[in-house]
């Protein structure tokens, strides 16, 4: 049974401790009469989060880190390998009010972003110059994965 589709445009959309503003989600009819997202759906908008996340040298907030962790299947004690640090560390990251530490915190996004975009752009060329700078590594990644079609810009909702 092929289920009826509706595209609605500019959807608030929550995510990572905040609401973000979709510019288009589909939704199904399901045969009660509610909407729904499939799955490929909400995948599709959570790259776009996490490409707005990443692409911005931001304090991480513990719940922007928890969501990175869960779109990627990467667990705390993952991150606390990888960065070579006690798993009490990225506890603490994750539970802190002041989030992770800004250069910790850029680390982490390269990182998350090349484990959801990576290999897609496996091949691009990027200058030293971009490569040296977080800010504008992550503000060059975010538009390359915009760019490249592989995800759509969404913005967070003023609060």
């Amino acid at each position: 049974m092929k289920l009826k589709r509706i595209t609605k445009t500019n959807e608030a959309f929550p995510a990572a401790g905040s609401t973000w503003i979709v510019p288009e989600v589909t939704y199904v009819i399901l045969p009660d009469g509610k909407q729904g997202l499939q799955k490929s759906e909400i995948n599709r908008i959570h790259r776009a989060v996490a490409n707005q996340l990443c692409g911005k040298s931001t304090i991480m907030s513990g719940r922007e880190l928890e969501f990175l962790c869960s779109i990627t299947q990467t667990s705390l004690s993952k991150v606390a390998e990888r960065f070579q640090v006690n798993k009490s560390t990225v506890s603490r990251w994750k539970h802190h009010s002041n989030g992770v530490p800004v250069a910790v915190g850029n680390t982490l996004k390269r990182w998350f972003w090349f484990k959801i975009f990576g290999a897609e752009v496996a091949d691009r060329q990027v200058s030293m110059l971009i490569l040296r700078d977080d800010t504008e590594f992550l503000n060059f990644a975010r538009r390359q994965a915009i760019t490249q079609n592989l995800t759509t810009e969404v913005h967070r909702e003023a609060a």
